[in-house]
């Protein structure tokens, strides 16, 4: 039985870490949302994370891990051991008065912040409604001053206008809930951060869904140039139509052990055996019209717990996403030489939604998906393309292709 501990006003009191905490640490859900709620009070993250911690280490939790042991002069190796001088020295700069007594149970902890989120969330409805009744009484004590009208009160095309909108049936609109009420707040708390960051795409899109137009964003070739996973994808994705071109087999990864090969086979493509059965001054489009998946195009998966950590604008805007690569390529053989011209279009294709259909999508963007629910918010497309030009040369020699030369060329969008 948990034994009763007399709280002094203002005494934080927190579970110890159960495991380490940090970049390439276990990580433990719990264990993070405690350091992110502390480092939240300390000052060095947004106070959302001390009300809403979201239990996953993110870049921004680790940079404020370092400053935090830099500026207390301890190790800057981003990480929390249990009972470590990290730990401690974040425990007592949170609760600076706070008395050498038993921690509570990690239960009675995340009670004890519901009941401060409730709270919060309580003070910043009071604060908006205060704000709109304000705009209201003075909209009553300024009233707009009254438009010329007609003799008969009203000029022919507002009174037919008028009548117009009165034959028109009117939707009942959903009152707001105190629960999307609430979920409204913490987005705008979020946008603030993002802009707060300088996330200029996640705060650009989060506005735009809760500005509720539904109408589609276009991501331009610097947007997708600018995040390291796309580019990262892109590299991917070329190093593929170059495996096709020389090796007839995609991503084949497999070591030896023993007398048998384990790994990945490897995916087939047909440029290969195209370019080797061209004749002299022959030119072709290499196709693969037959291969299931592994035509002219390549998808590259990104995740959104990946994509948060390594890049946290783009992560928030658009979260986990497929990026695809289209190519059209010519060959030209002259001699032994064969040319290869053509290019590839790096492309996006996604929806700005939230629908619970993933866990970080259940745990983290519950708000967002409740503002839809309700009508408060509206998912929308996103597109976006950046093409890349490839000029290579491969030599055929004793029936294979030796001394390829790719050289990739920024086309834009």
């Amino acid at each position: 039985m948990m034994s009763t501990i007399e709280r002094k006003p203002q005494q934080r009191r927190v579970p110890p870490l159960a495991g380490p905490v940090g970049n390439s640490k276990t990580n433990q859900s719990n264990d993070v949302k405690v350091v992110q709620s502390l480092l939240s009070f300390v000052g060095l993250l947004p106070k959302a994370k001390e009300v809403m911690p979201s239990g996953i280490l993110d870049a921004s939790d680790d940079t404020a891990i370092r400053t935090f042991q830099r500026q207390n002069n301890l190790r800057e190796d981003g990480i929390l051991n249990p009972g470590g001088e990290t730990e401690q020295a974040l425990k007592k700069a949170a609760q600076p008065n706070q008395e050498e007594t038993e921690d509570v149970s990690l239960e009675a902890f995340q009670k004890r912040r519901a009941r401060e989120r409730e709270a919060e969330q309580k003070q910043r409805m009071q604060e908006a409604a205060q704000e709109i009744s304000g705009k209201v009484k003075s909209k009553e004590e300024n009233p707009a001053p009254p438009t010329e009208r007609e003799p008969d009160g009203m000029p022919e095309d507002m009174r037919y206008a008028a009548d117009q909108e009165a034959d028109t049936p009117k939707p009942d609109r959903k009152p707001v809930s105190a629960e999307a009420e609430a979920a409204l707040i913490r987005a705008q708390g979020d946008l603030e951060r993002f802009n707060n960051k300088d996330y200029s795409l996640a705060a650009r899109f989060l506005s735009h869904y809760i500005g509720r137009t539904g109408e589609p964003i276009t991501l331009t070739a610097a947007d997708i140039e600018g995040a390291s996973l796309y580019r990262e994808a892109i590299q991917t994705n070329q190093r593929r139509f170059e495996e096709a071109m020389t090796k007839g087999i995609v991503d084949r990864t497999y070591e030896w052990k023993g007398n048998a090969a384990v790994g990945n086979e490897g995916t087939p493509s047909l440029f290969r055996d195209q370019i080797l059965n061209m004749k002299d001054g022959e030119t072709i489009a290499l196709q693969n019209p037959n291969i299931e998946d592994a035509g002219d195009s390549w998808d590259r998966d990104i995740g959104r717990i990946h994509s948060i950590w390594k890049d946290p604008d783009h992560g928030n805007a658009i979260g986990a996403v497929k990026l695809r690569s289209t190519g059209n390529f010519q060959a030209t053989r002259k001699g032994s030489i064969i040319e290869i011209t053509g290019e590839v279009d790096h492309s996006i294709n996604d929806i700005y939604d939230f629908n619970n259909d993933t866990t970080i999508d259940r745990n983290l963007f519950e708000d967002y998906r409740i503002l839809a629910e309700e009508g408060h918010a509206v998912p929308f497309e996103v597109h976006g393309s950046k093409k890349m030009g490839l000029s290579a040369t491969l030599e055929i020699k004793d029936g294979n292709i030796t001394n390829p030369k790719f050289e990739w060329k920024d086309l834009g969008g």
